[in-house]
């Protein structure tokens, strides 16, 4: 999917309340934690980082889209993928299912660059969706229009994959209205199967309902010994 595309999407889904519950979650973590410096990997437009301000918090998005508009709110982001970084941080974060957006292929080559940016013992705290999530949240449509665009999403959860297409309208100024289309993919994944896939030592995990009634992400966390 075009991340410029999910960048204009991403403030209109309205999902924002709920996740502040997810930040919430991962903030609990980590003030237990002994650490200082932080990566949040997959930062977006920067609400978690926002509210790292008593850590020496970065973070980097593959979307410039959404560095600018991070940087815009004052925060220190980059457009960089974590696999060209120098830096060694005391934890990374990987928030609101970014791992499910890689092949399994791409997780496992993400996951050793993530075990590189991290300093001897230091955390690496991830979420990723439950079956539940895929089949009972993130499948299906949604559809929502504002006073100059409206956009759709049509999601279909098959063979262990999301495919989820996204249309988003928007109206000119001179009275026409231009559409954008792509689609992204989303894997499911076990815990077992991030274990297997990391170098990391598995420590910790809890199960988080955000949508639904059951459980619908797991969150981890890892350590380097």
């Amino acid at each position: 999917m075009s991340l410029d595309l999910y960048a204009k999407i991403e403030p209109l889904i309205g999902f924002d309340d709920v996740y502040e519950e997810l930040y919430d979650l991962y903030l609990q973590h980590i003030e237990k934690l002994n650490v200082d410096t932080i990566l949040d990997v997959g930062c977006g437009s920067g609400k978690l980082l926002s509210r790292l301000k008593n850590f020496n918090a970065i973070g980097i998005d593959l979307s410039l889209e959404m560095v600018k508009r991070s940087k815009k709110s004052g925060l220190d982001v980059r457009h960089i993928d974590i696999c060209l970084l120098d830096e060694q941080f005391d934890t990374v974060l990987c928030v609101a299912d970014v791992l499910n957006y890689m092949n399994g292929t791409e997780l496992e080559n993400f996951l050793e660059c993530i075990s590189k940016r991290l300093k001897p013992n230091g955390y690496f705290i991830a979420d990723i969706n439950t079956l539940y999530g895929f089949e009972h949240v993130a499948e299906g449509t949604m559809l929502r229009s504002f006073e100059d665009k409206f956009f759709g999403v049509d999601a279909e959860f098959n063979d262990f994959i999301l495919e989820s297409e996204f249309t988003l309208f928007e109206l000119n100024s001179d009275g026409a209205y231009t559409k954008e289309q792509s689609t992204i993919f989303q894997y499911f994944y076990t815990e077992e199967t991030i274990k297997e896939l990391t170098p990391l030592e598995f420590i910790y995990k809890e199960d988080v309902t955000l949508f639904g009634d059951e459980p619908d992400k797991t969150l981890m966390i890892f350590r380097k010994g």
